[in-house]
């Protein structure tokens, strides 16, 4: 494994411990005051993005652009259409290309 697929897969980890993190901690509060229902640990804003745009909400293209945009710049090329993997990975409907790209 060369330096640079070394560099993109940490990345890879390391942003989805982010994204899960930051998913956990944003309905946190509104979970607490029964609003939405309590967050699972393992559920990221990317699979929540990839989810809403799935079901056509239209608010949901850019923050799923950014992050995308994101996941492909830190993983060097790599990850490709992360918010919609991530859906469909999380809510087992995942493709076998659905893994990270060990290929640039």
């Amino acid at each position: 494994m060369t330096f640079r697929e070394r560099l993109a897969r940490t990345n890879f980890a390391l942003l989805i411990s982010i994204d899960q993190l930051l998913q956990t901690i944003l309905v946190a509060p509104f979970a607490i005051a029964g609003a939405c229902s309590i967050p699972d640990p393992d559920e990221t804003i990317s699979s929540v993005l990839g989810q809403r745009m799935a079901g056509g909400n239209r608010w949901a293209v850019l923050p799923a652009a950014l992050v995308d945009a994101l996941f492909l710049a830190l993983t060097l090329g790599r990850e490709r259409d992360h918010c919609a993997r991530a859906y469909r990975k999380h809510h087992g409907s995942a493709k076998p290309g659905d893994q990270m790209e060990t290929e640039a």
